[in-house]
């Protein structure tokens, strides 16, 4: 079995895509060493790849040059039992293979890259395709609903953490990183991670300073952060939000953090909380938990898949202000069920749904045996 993958990029961006393309290529490696099928990958936008995730004989990079990146797609397609389109807005190549070279291909579908209406090429991209691999049940409901797709042709293929992500053997509270913050044990901390994108506001940050506001009545201590890089105008929006509530004293924003940094803020963190609106899974929300973080999603999007629909964390309306500072209010009082509270739980619950290892089982069974 020849397996052909071709995506936009895994090394050159950071982002869920980006994380959720390098577990795929590692899963795809591994399964290559140990002779389980063939594989080689294609990316458009990367010009070289980390041989932690990928060998370099099984990777080709064009640097954005779609022409060459089209040409070579079309020649390995050629020797290929399958190919794995990486995105829906690579149907221009995929196209050609699917249609002329009569090759069987497989289409991941992540979030809004397939909720909405898209070109004529697309659409029919969705329903040429062998299979759907779908990172959510939700995004497989909205290409239902938004494009007739077929419900038996799409299967779901959960993200999963990274499969270099550190999983902490110690979540005690780093004591240099509260000491930089200025944060005691009396704070409260309060994290989100997010993009900070003026074209991207579903993360749900804007109702989490709002509902502050309320919980700093009771608890005038608790610290608020915000990690995430974005753009100017988004990042002053913010700012301005902030002074507006009087928040200055309870929120911190941290701008771009490296991996090792972010390890730090999530133990110091109490509580993880994005009541976002436009996830297609939300691959942040499983690093808070492998963290044994206590967990507040929205209902609207794909957040509570992450969360087995609220076994290990709390879901709420993303729109609904008093219920968010309810659920913050309620977890720093303990008013919350017990398994919520249970680090340990959270965190062997998570690994053992959305675990690499499991991950690399799916990506095996769905080429083998679909």
């Amino acid at each position: 079995m020849k397996v052909l993958y071709i995506y936009f990029n895994a090394f050159s961006d950071i982002g869920g895509i980006q994380t959720f393309n390098r577990s795929f290529l590692k899963a795809a490696d591994d399964l290559e060493y140990e002779k389980i099928f063939d594989f080689r990958t294609i990316s458009l936008l990367d010009s070289k790849c980390d041989n932690k995730y990928i060998r370099k004989s099984l990777f080709k990079g064009f640097s954005g040059n779609r022409i060459q990146f089209s040409l070579r797609c079309i020649y390995e397609a050629l020797s290929s039992d399958l190919v794995i389109l990486g995105h829906i807005n690579l149907s221009w190549v995929g196209y050609i293979i699917k249609k002329l070279l009569r090759k069987k291909v497989y289409i991941m579908a992540y979030g809004t890259d397939v909720w909405f209406r898209m070109s004529r090429l697309r659409e029919s991209m969705l329903a040429e395709a062998d299979k759907i691999l779908s990172i959510s049940q939700y995004t497989k409901q909205r290409m239902v609903d938004s494009h007739n797709v077929n419900p038996e042709n799409v299967q779901m293929f959960y993200c999963s953490l990274d499969p270099y992500f550190e999983i902490p053997e110690s979540l005690e509270k780093p004591k240099d990183l509260m000491t930089k913050l200025g944060i005691n044990s009396s704070n409260k901390v309060l994290l989100t991670v997010a993009r900070l994108s003026s074209e991207e506001k579903y993360k749900g940050y804007d109702q989490v300073l709002r509902a502050l506001v309320s919980v700093i009545k009771e608890f005038p201590h608790t610290k608020y952060i915000i990690i995430g890089s974005g753009d100017e105008e988004e990042i002053q929006r913010i700012k301005r939000l902030i002074k507006e509530l009087k928040l200055e004293d309870n929120v911190i924003l941290t701008g771009f953090v490296s991996n090792e940094e972010l390890t730090a803020y999530y133990k110091l963190s109490d509580i993880f909380i994005m009541p976002s609106k436009g996830e297609g899974f939300g691959i942040v929300f499983l690093e808070a938990l492998v963290f044994g973080k206590t967990i507040i999603v929205g209902n609207k999007d794909a957040s509570k898949e992450v969360v087995l629909d609220g076994e290990i964390g709390l879901v709420i309306d993303p729109d609904n202000i008093e219920q968010i500072s309810d659920s913050i209010l309620d977890t720093i009082k303990g008013n919350i069920r017990n398994e919520l509270k249970d680090k340990e739980y959270l965190r062997s619950k998570a690994l053992q749904e959305f675990g690499f290892d499991k991950y690399k089982e799916r990506l095996k069974k769905y080429v083998l045996y679909n």
